[in-house]
């Protein structure tokens, strides 16, 4: 039986796997092969999509509730005898090698990210072998035929047509033409996928965003899981769909998580620090990736122009509703943020800003900063450089990296003793608008308060001028 055949059987695949990306990769290329492909996001969907008699599962190692392993034992266990692929997105040691593969007879051991093509390669050869040795246990025996005046004779039989041999020429043509579509099915929805992925994922760092800071702040040692699991999940699928930067952003992600996970979560500052760094190498990469997927046009634009999602019309919104409040807030004073552990410098900001009639909102913590953008709509940031846990720095990039807060002018609070010619080319590397020196100079603040801030109180401009 040819793999084109086993495709034509409609042969039904069951996919394990709690990455909604993951599993719409596998089923789109599995589906573009003629296969039917039943998803299951965790091992209690699975065990219900058992009932359709899967001829095939693809069952990932990691999983909320129960990993994929113990799955393929409480399967084997129950007598299921269909292959099974195993599925990781981490390296597994050789006893969990060795046991997979001898004692829970699991026929193929992938580690992800998978190279789609070779899959379906490697998935085709074990339908096909499945289907083979079932034909051999289900065919009877052959037996002599018995020759009698009705039997034709060998000699005629032998002189039949060749129509069978055309019938083969045309099916290997077939095949051939098949085999092309699928390739080209295949290719298609990998695009169409890698696409959908990049505009997703930066709601994926969104929400990875705010368990950090859960683990950072409240100490949440479920929310660093959560992150980890996230991470390890773009490592997989970034990789799959061809993103290999990506990955190994996800990568160095999960491995810093997991670094964090080990240690005391109110120490390893300089962790924190890579791992702020990471998720602005990301999303500067996925920006610049959109962009060249549509040159010229701004990451909001090519977002509209595709199919919208939940998530994106929702977004939309909140611009609409952002341009509306803007227009409105002119009105009101300039509204700046300050961002900085040290009280006495809040303290002396908050003095020369008030004193210019500025509304003004300030923060101790870092990690506060990303839930009250949003909220707040600053007009003006004021960060310090230097912070536990996370830098002014390393903010400054964060903020930089999400569209809406990228015309928000940016002021570092640098130390004068420590202000080399090396940190103030940081300033502007990060995406920074200027530095302010510290201890302050009113006079020099109060100047770039004017140049930053043209809505400022006409009187308050020309009474410091």
């Amino acid at each position: 039986m040819t793999d084109s055949q086993i495709a034509a059987t409609q042969l039904k695949i069951l996919v394990v796997d709690d990455d909604a990306f993951f599993r719409q990769l596998l089923n789109r290329i599995l589906t573009a092969v003629g296969y039917l492909v039943m998803e299951a996001r965790s091992v209690a969907d699975a065990i219900s999509a058992l009932e359709q008699a899967p001829d095939l599962a693809i069952i990932n190692y990691r999983m909320p509730g129960n990993d994929g392993a113990s799955f393929i034992k409480e399967l084997r266990e129950k007598n299921y005898k269909f292959p099974i692929v195993f599925c990781s997105g981490s390296g597994i040691d050789q006893k969990t090698f060795a046991s997979m593969r001898n004692v829970y007879q699991v026929d193929l051991i992938v580690q992800k990210p998978i190279q789609a093509e070779m899959f379906v390669h490697q998935i085709e050869q074990l339908l096909c072998a499945r289907q083979n040795q079932q034909q051999e246990h289900s065919v009877a025996p052959i037996q002599e035929p018995i020759l009698n005046e009705y039997n034709q004779t060998l000699d005629k039989f032998l002189l039949q047509d060749q129509r069978p041999c055309q019938s083969e020429e045309a099916a290997a043509r077939a095949a051939a033409e098949e085999a092309a579509r699928a390739i080209r099915e295949t290719e298609q929805a990998i695009v169409e996928l890698s696409c959908m992925y990049l505009f997703e994922l930066p709601n994926e760092l969104d929400q990875m965003t705010i368990e950090i800071q859960e683990a950072a702040i409240q100490k949440n040692t479920d929310a660093l899981r959560q992150a980890t699991s996230r991470a390890h999940q773009i490592k997989g699928t970034a990789g799959s769909l061809g993103f290999e930067t990506l990955s190994k952003i996800g990568a160095a992600l999960e491995k810093r998580l997991i670094a964090l996970g080990q240690e005391e979560l109110n120490g390893a500052d300089y962790i924190w620090g890579e791992i702020f760094s990471s998720l602005t190498q990301a999303r500067v990469w996925i920006k610049e990736k959109v962009e060249e997927l549509d040159p010229g046009k701004s990451i909001e634009t090519t977002v509209t122009a595709l199919p919208l999602t939940a998530s994106t019309v929702v977004e939309s919104i909140n611009l609409d509703q952002n341009s509306n409040s803007q227009s409105q807030d002119r009105l009101l004073p300039p509204r700046v943020l300050i961002v900085a552990s040290d009280r006495e410098l809040i303290s002396s900001l908050i003095n020369i800003l008030e004193e210019e009639r500025l509304m003004v909102t300030s923060l101790t913590s870092s990690m506060e900063a990303f839930s009250v953008l949003d909220d707040f709509q600053p007009e003006l940031i004021l960060l310090q450089a230097t912070m536990p846990s996370v830098s002014g720095f390393d903010i400054c990039r964060m903020i930089r990296c999400n569209s809406r807060w990228q015309t928000i002018p940016i002021l570092i609070l640098a130390d004068i003793d420590s202000c080399t010619v090396e940190s103030r080319q940081k300033v502007f590397e990060v995406g920074a608008s200027d530095f302010v020196l510290t201890p302050l100079a009113p006079l020099e603040l109060k100047a770039k308060l004017i140049y930053y801030l043209p809505m400022m109180p006409i009187q308050h401009q020309s009474m410091t001028v």
